[in-house]
């Protein structure tokens, strides 16, 4: 007897945006042919991914994607999940909607801390971390260290302020400075034990062009610089 084919759909990003996911698309393949050769699993059934899509990392793309490849191609496949799509930003928009399709979505690689509200995202779920939950882990290494006067240059985005204020806020450390990239940084501070730079890596090479450039005047005793 012949096995009956489900599909779910597949979004990432592919790097053009600056990230890219796209590394884990041979693991999905060969997470796929060990769930098919092992009758154990989905007796019966055969698990088939539909075209791979590119959400650029871009809310109108990620649901241009979504609708392409999982609403509107119900009528050639039985679309059933979704993997996707790729950086938070691209996945907060269709898992805000995909539970309407009743299509339960997994996510590999989005660590947004809003992703977390069950009841705006309801049928969402990730093997990522939230950036959030590696605010705890930070602080013990400041601590450590004895860094207790900390600045950022972020983003100015949920995905990476998510991060930012818990550590701040629930901790004795102490804020120098938070900073905001958008659309481009502005650097003026002193005393600064440590300077924690977090944004889309699409920007990197102009964040760290004016940061390297301002960085003499910024501070004398700077200890330690993320990049």
């Amino acid at each position: 007897m012949a096995s009956k084919i489900i599909y779910f759909g597949h979004i990432t990003s592919y790097g053009e945006s600056g990230f890219n996911s796209s590394g884990a698309v041979p693991a999905v393949e060969l997470a796929v042919e060990h769930v098919n050769n092992n009758a154990s699993i989905l007796a019966g059934y055969k698990l088939v991914s539909t075209p791979v899509m590119d959400s650029e990392c871009d809310r109108i793309k990620s649901l241009d994607a979504f609708f392409s490849s999982v609403v509107y191609a119900t009528s050639r496949y039985n679309v059933i999940a979704l993997l996707g799509c790729g950086c938070g930003v691209a996945t907060e928009p269709v898992a805000e909607i995909s539970h309407r399709w009743n299509i339960t979505q997994v996510s590999y690689a989005s660590g947004s801390s809003s992703l977390s509200n069950r009841a705006q995202f309801k049928n969402y779920f990730r093997i990522w971390p939230s950036f959030k939950d590696i605010a705890p882990g930070l602080v013990s290494i400041l601590k450590h260290y004895n860094w207790t006067r900390v600045s950022f240059l972020t983003q100015k985005e949920n995905l990476f302020t998510s991060l930012i204020l818990p550590i701040v806020y629930s901790s004795d450390l102490q804020l120098g400075r938070l900073l905001s990239i958008f659309p481009s940084p502005v650097v003026s501070s002193s005393n600064i034990m440590l300077i924690a730079m977090h944004f889309h890596a699409s920007i990197s090479s102009f964040v760290r062009k004016d940061f390297t450039a301002a960085l003499p005047k910024l501070v004398n005793d700077t200890t330690f610089v993320v990049l």
